[in-house]
C-alpha cells in the first residue's frame, strides 16, 4: 500500500524524506470529530504492534 501526500519542496518535507518520517496532523485540529478515530482492540495487541500504529 502506498500513501501519498503532495507537500511543498522545503527542508522539512525532505528532511522527512531523508529520515523516513511522516508527519500527522492533530486530531483535535480536524474538523471531523470522526476522522481521527481508531478502532483496535488494543488489549489483544502485543506492545510492538501497538507501536506500529504511533
Amino acid at each position: 500500500m502506498y500513501i501519498y501526500k503532495y507537500r511543498r519542496f522545503d527542508e522539512n518535507s525532505l528532511n522527512a524524506l531523508k529520515n523516513n518520517e511522516i508527519w500527522f496532523s492533530r486530531g483535535v485540529k480536524f474538523n471531523d470529530p470522526f476522522d481521527c478515530s481508531l478502532n483496535v482492540p488494543i488489549t489483544l495487541m502485543s506492545i510492538t504492534s501497538i507501536r506500529k500504529f504511533i
